[in-house]
């Protein structure tokens, strides 16, 4: 799984996830971003992000979105 922040040098998370998703078994990707960036959300979604936290995180946050995409955290 990968957690990966929407602002980062050189590459950013969305331009991250393109590269991920090319991958043979691609791992889950959460992408993280600000109120700021959610117009950029809907692009990402558009380009196939499934899953995205907005900041501040929570920890229940993280915990509630990992329980949707990891299955041994349902058990």
């Amino acid at each position: 799984m990968i957690l990966c922040d929407w602002e980062m040098p050189k590459m950013n998370g969305l331009e991250l996830f393109i590269e991920v998703k090319k991958m043979r078994n691609p791992p889950a990707f959460i992408l993280v971003t600000s109120n700021a960036e959610m117009g950029k959300v809907k692009d990402a979604v558009a380009k196939g992000v499934k899953h995205y936290i907005v900041k501040p995180i929570k920890p229940e946050t993280i915990l509630k979105k990992l329980s949707t995409i990891l299955p041994i955290l349902n058990h």
